[in-house]
């Protein structure tokens, strides 16, 4: 055991709004990288062990209380690149969030918020912060100066094992159309994410999207602010420019109490 136990808590914007949720991203003294959404971190989370085999799962404890011993507790298993050797100021990417600045929230109560987390600007209207979690083997001085000059910033420099860190930097990138909705069951409630709020909700719900994750691929999850509407007739689902989701891909988010492993 080389590493040391470390935590960070990180959110977009500003503590009074507009804002993301808060995100945790801890690591242990065997070297292993644990990130997920504060809220529901004791529910799943992401975890990047310093072997290169990484995971998407519910987490020990919340199986064992929510599920029968015979279900999957793994959605996803993957092994990440190997770090590229020091001093070629390279890194191994191994999770990308991206936080769209018009999808922030308005509505989210400062007091649920950790002391002590570091606030990353929100982007320009249109566009998007992006938070990067890499591995080096270069020192905190050669990514300091690989990113000088850049937008980037760098938020962690952490040894998880000699000589290769896991590294968090925060970017500014374009954002991309991000509309999205799960349409309601009969008698439930359609879940918008856009960009316009035409209620002025504040967009008091939030989401973590991302697509299943195969081998040899970088996650990538979008982190969306949104609202509840009931099935009325208010929202004319038809006529609502947003891409339909069926709920089922809710299993594919993290940080949704509708996540469910892979079936």
């Amino acid at each position: 055991m080389t590493g040391r136990d470390v935590t960070l808590n990180f959110a977009v914007g500003s503590r009074d709004g507009p804002r993301s949720s808060v995100w945790r991203l801890w690591a242990n003294k065997n070297g292993d990288v644990f990130v997920g959404c504060r809220a529901h971190a004791s529910v799943n989370k992401l975890t990047f062990h310093a072997s290169g085999r990484c995971h998407k799962a519910f987490t020990n404890e919340y199986w064992a209380k929510k599920f029968r011993p015979n279900c999957e507790r793994f959605d996803a298993t993957w092994h990440r690149s190997p770090s590229p050797p020091a001093g070629e100021k390279r890194g191994s990417n191994g999770l990308a969030i991206c936080f769209p600045t018009d999808y922030l929230s308005t509505s989210l109560s400062p007091d649920s918020v950790p002391d002590g987390t570091v606030w990353v600007p929100a982007a320009t209207n249109g566009r998007a912060t992006w938070i990067f979690l890499w591995f080096s083997r270069d020192d905190e001085q050669a990514v300091r100066e690989a990113i000088a000059g850049s937008s980037q910033r760098l938020l962690l420099h952490h040894a998880i094992r000699p000589n290769e860190y896991a590294l968090v930097l925060s970017g500014e990138l374009d954002s991309g159309d991000n509309d999205v909705c799960f349409p309601a069951e009969p008698g439930g409630k359609h879940l918008i994410y856009t960009r316009a709020d035409p209620f002025s909700t504040g967009r008091p719900m939030r989401v973590a999207i991302g697509p299943i994750i195969e081998d040899g691929q970088i996650p990538r999850i979008w982190e969306l602010g949104g609202y509840a509407m009931p099935n009325n007739g208010l929202v004319d689902e038809a006529m609502l420019p947003y891409r339909r989701i069926n709920r089922k891909v809710i299993r594919a988010t993290i940080g949704s109490p509708g996540w469910r492993p892979k079936s």
